[in-house]
């Protein structure tokens, strides 16, 4: 959801657990209201999504 939400684009994945799992849901309009008081919540989700394009180019790069 955080990709989807940085992007304004469909979330394209699903999770799924082989056990019993804890999971954190941020609304968006909370994770909005996070990213005004402290706007580095932004900049550290958007490191992490280039950081996550760049490990699937590579594994794709490494496929071909």
């Amino acid at each position: 959801g955080e990709i989807a939400f940085l992007t304004g684009q469909p979330r394209t994945a699903t999770v799924e657990t082989i056990e019993e799992t804890d999971v954190l849901e941020i609304a968006e309009a909370d994770l909005n209201e996070m990213i005004s008081k402290s706007p580095r919540v932004r900049e550290v989700l958007h490191n992490y999504h280039e950081m996550r394009v760049k490990g699937t180019l590579e594994k794709v790069r490494g496929a071909i």
